[in-house]
């Protein structure tokens, strides 16, 4: 059994989780997170990629028997700057809750947010980033204004899930089931996938109403766009519909001018004009107009 296999018989210390300022930790490693923003008591699964460090980092983690990290989104790459200065300086403290092997080599990890965290500075860079952190605390004050902001949040994952919101309908009903209005903004920030730099914002801000603003305002984009995108689609499949149907008409009435032995005067007629046009002097855009009115005129027959 490799060290991963060994993770699962620690069930007890996976499930201790910190309490009291004076166990925690003050200088972490870093676990860089891409396209992934982690918010308090929200869970949030990672495959961990394959760099040298990702993967030294998991290991000293797993040998320690110490399950902390700081997590923080990392900027788009720029291979000139080093992982300090593409990290986000506001994170959250996580426990990784679970970890197994994939079959192409890579690791697959599960995460909890423990508590927002700054990155104050850096400690070591090799052979994972290591930072000294503090503990920020956020006002998260439920009122009446917090209580009316969640409802209209679940009232627009309803209609999400209702327009097949990248096929999540079964996780965004499930969000709308969740009570607590903190628990409720942190799993929709840390699970939908609104862009990141607006998670990170969510992230940042320490009021809670004026999170579930910036929360709502991104989701009703999100919204506005999935709507609009609808409608494009329903407009084209009309337009398509449109002109199968004139074309299996067209056929249609071909068939019956056949059958009633009018199709070929009718044909004739149309070719003694352009053989008429032909033969007549007449200036180029004229020619353009009356050749495009007789297409049109043979494709109604």
């Amino acid at each position: 059994m490799g060290w991963v296999g060994k993770l699962f018989k620690k069930d007890r210390a996976m499930e201790n989780d910190i309490s009291g300022e004076d166990r925690l930790p003050l200088t972490l490693a870093v676990l860089p997170l891409k396209d992934a923003v982690l918010m308090e008591d929200a869970i949030l699964p990672l495959v961990v990629s394959s760099s040298f460090s990702n993967t030294e980092l998991v290991k000293r983690l797993h040998e320690r028997d110490d399950y902390l990290v700081a997590v923080g989104l990392k900027r788009p790459n720029d291979v000139r700057l080093e992982t300090w200065e593409q990290i986000y300086k506001v994170g959250c403290l996580a426990k990784i809750t679970k970890i197994s092997d994939l079959d192409n080599g890579e690791t697959s990890i599960m995460i909890k947010g423990l508590r927002k965290v700054r990155i104050e500075e850096k400690v070591s860079d090799r052979p994972y980033l290591v930072v000294r952190i503090s503990y920020l605390e956020d006002d998260l004050k439920v009122d009446k204004g917090v209580n009316a902001m969640a409802h209209s949040t679940r009232q627009v994952l309803n209609q999400l899930a209702r327009l097949s919101y990248h096929n999540m309908e079964s996780v965004l009903i499930s969000l709308c089931k969740l009570k607590d209005p903190v628990l409720l903004l942190n799993t929709c920030t840390t699970t939908l996938p609104i862009p990141m730099e607006k998670k990170q914002a969510i992230l940042e801000e320490d009021r809670l109403v004026s999170k579930y603003n910036m929360l709502y305002r991104a989701l009703v984009d999100e919204l506005d766009i999935l709507e609009l995108s609808s409608k494009i689609t329903e407009r084209a499949k009309d337009e398509i519909n449109s002109a199968q149907r004139e074309y299996y008409l067209r056929h249609q009435l071909k068939a019956i001018k056949k059958e009633l032995g009018e199709t070929n005067d009718i044909e004739s007629e149309i070719e003694e004009l352009r053989n008429e046009i032909k033969a007549k002097a007449l200036p180029d855009e004229v020619k353009k107009d009356v050749k495009k009115a007789l297409k049109r005129l043979s494709r109604m027959q």
